[in-house]
């Protein structure tokens, strides 16, 4: 699931995210020893979040972007 929000203006934007999500089977990597790794299957994960985006247009030739 994801909800989100985005204000575009003249200059500025702000793009704003919230999401959960559910993986059924997921693969991961685990380390057994310094040079050996092996997959597995951990199963069932939740994985949860934000992300925000600003960005701004201050003249023609310069802008400014930051994401998280």
């Amino acid at each position: 699931y994801e909800i989100g929000y985005k204000h575009h203006g003249d200059q500025h934007q702000l793009d704003l995210a919230v999401y959960y999500m559910t993986i059924n089977d997921t693969i991961i990597s685990q380390e057994i020893s310094d040079d050996l790794n092996i997959n597995i299957n951990a199963g069932k994960t939740i994985h949860t979040g934000i992300e925000l985006s600003l960005a701004s247009q201050w003249t023609k030739e310069w802008a400014t972007q930051i994401a998280y």
